[in-house]
């Protein structure tokens, strides 16, 4: 047996609650030593065995097993277990004597049906489900003649829906879309300055010829259905990057030139001001001189 069925009344029971841990112990050893062997409980010659030979074989020793008590005892020269399920075992060597034979059987007969089949020329091969004829083994029908050995062979039958193979390695490039009817650069022009803010003609004309030159799809080869939403588009990004490249420009501490301290202390000497009152000055001018105030500002702060 591959397990060990204990009752709990067994573990109830006053033989096993009188005796200690070890014996406890020493009976379980035993135990599952004897349904390993399905012996019945009874180990035969046990009582001449060595210490040794019960370390080997149960785990114990040999004076554990005679100070069991009640729970393992000695008949002359045979050892018993109490408590063994003798029933637990006779039901699985009944199970496995009832597998040997069914299965036996089911080989015997799988073996003779083989044979018999063999001799019959194997079972017919199947086409779309259906059994194909056996012309050796089936006679012709009354009425038929055998056809000729001269008589052509029948063309194989031709696909029903050929399917042609296309590579998807090499995709089909698309078509070039026409343009809108309504998108001429006359068109894209007038359109552009009705933005906010109002987009230049040339920025107009430069998104006309780029789609115009891709043939009218986008960057991800998407067909430009509505060109007004696709100009507006467009002239977002050309504003964003520009702000962009402003901010790079007015924050990036190596765009100004190393002589910038020289040249603020060379002013606040000639002028006698202190560099903060050079810098709101400096402000004040900006816009009369054309220039930007940030641009001054972050100037001057780089010069302090």
């Amino acid at each position: 047996m591959n397990w060990l069925n204990i009752n709990l009344t067994t573990l109830r029971s006053p033989a096993y609650i009188g005796s200690g841990p070890v014996q406890r112990a020493t009976w379980l050893q035993v135990l599952a030593y004897c349904a390993d062997q399905e012996n019945g409980g009874r180990i035969r010659g046990a009582a001449a065995w060595k210490d040794r030979q019960w370390q080997q074989t149960c785990g114990v020793t040999a004076r554990e097993v005679r100070a069991s008590g009640k729970l393992i005892t000695f008949h002359r020269r045979d050892v018993r277990v109490a408590f063994y399920p003798l029933d637990k075992e006779a039901l699985v060597i009944s199970n496995r004597e009832a597998g040997r034979r069914g299965g036996s059987s089911c080989s015997e007969q799988k073996a003779r049906a083989a044979r018999e089949n063999g001799l019959l020329g194997g079972r017919p091969p199947s086409t779309n489900g259906r059994p194909r004829r056996n012309s050796a083994a089936t006679p012709p029908l009354p009425g038929l003649s055998e056809p000729s050995s001269t008589t052509a062979p029948a063309s194989e039958p031709a696909p029903i829906c050929p399917i042609s193979p296309i590579s998807p390695i090499c995709p089909i490039p698309p078509a070039p879309q026409q343009p809108p009817a309504t998108c001429t650069p006359a068109a894209a022009i007038a359109h552009a300055a009705t933005l906010i803010p109002p987009c230049p003609e040339h920025w107009a004309l430069k998104w006309w010829e780029d789609s115009e030159r891709r043939g009218w799809v986008d960057r991800e080869n998407i067909p430009i259905r509505k060109w007004r939403p696709a100009l507006s588009s467009y002239w977002r990004g050309v504003q964003e990057t520009d702000r962009r490249n402003l901010a790079l420009q007015t924050t990036r501490p190596h765009a100004y030139s190393h002589h910038t301290h020289t040249e603020a202390h060379r002013d606040t000497a000639r002028t006698g001001l202190p560099p903060r009152t050079l810098h709101l000055r400096r402000i004040e001018a900006a816009p009369a001189a054309g220039e930007e105030p940030d641009a001054v500002c972050a100037t001057a702060a780089w010069r302090t």
